[in-house]
């Protein structure tokens, strides 16, 4: 019943000023033993100490389980994961249906508040990369372009048609970070809170990714300054 890193020496305990840290590997014969020394304690101090179960708490369950938080899962991570901190981001949102807030309030409690939420979940996990059904989606009716510019054909499944009923509303919300430059140049909100688009509605829209603006060394001026004005391509 230690912990041990590597070549460091074995480590059984962790004392502090009124509380003690004891390792064990969680097999039910360590419990028990740590219980003994406990009830043996007990029994020449004549202190009595609350017993492990209700210290802990600890309970068996199946997989996927929430601790701390976070849900504690074995194999591939899937979407469902993520349905806690979902729900709790539209607990919130209903909170405030009740409130009298200008569209400006509305916006700004949504950046303030519910940005905050997933930051504990998110620092720990990452979302699961885009999943073969969205691959499958984005492949067959968006073809390279942005799927707000993506058409909806008269054979379109009814999950694209509900994607593309919403897609107006919800993208306005929706920001990136520049990563590795996949994301689209004008169409994706990844430099302050519009899109290049947006700024420059009279200029041509291609479906470019920002990292077409890349070359060996970094950004390719030359190309930028082709398609912004000078003091947004510097």
């Amino acid at each position: 019943m230690c912990y041990r890193h590597g070549g460091s020496a074995l480590v059984s305990h962790l004392s502090f000023a009124d509380d003690m840290i004891i390792f064990a590997n969680g097999q039910k014969q360590s419990i028990r033993r740590i219980l003994d020394y406990l009830e043996h304690y007990e029994g020449v101090s004549g202190q009595l100490i609350r017993r492990l179960e209700i210290l802990t708490g600890f309970r068996h369950q199946q997989q996927p389980f929430t601790y701390l938080g976070v849900p504690l899962f074995k194999g591939t991570k899937r979407s469902f994961l993520y349905d806690d901190l979902i729900q709790k981001i539209r607990n919130r949102i209903s909170g405030w249906a009740s409130r009298l807030l200008l569209p400006g309030g509305r916006i700004t409690l949504l950046r303030s508040v519910l940005s905050s939420i997933p930051l504990h979940l998110l620092q720990i996990m990452q979302p699961p990369k885009r999943s073969l059904w969205a691959q499958f989606l984005l492949g067959k009716y968006c073809k390279g372009t942005h799927p707000l510019l993506a058409a909806v054909p008269s054979s379109a499944s009814p999950t694209w048609k509900r994607l593309k009923s919403v897609g107006l509303r919800t993208d306005p919300h929706i920001a990136w970070h520049l990563g590795t430059g996949q994301i689209f140049f004008w169409h994706d909100c990844w430099m302050g809170e519009s899109t290049l688009a947006s700024l420059f509605s009279h200029r041509q829209h291609t479906s470019a990714r920002v990292q077409d603006f890349f070359d060996d060394t970094g950004w390719d001026f030359g190309r930028l300054l082709q398609a912004l004005p000078s003091h947004m391509a510097e």
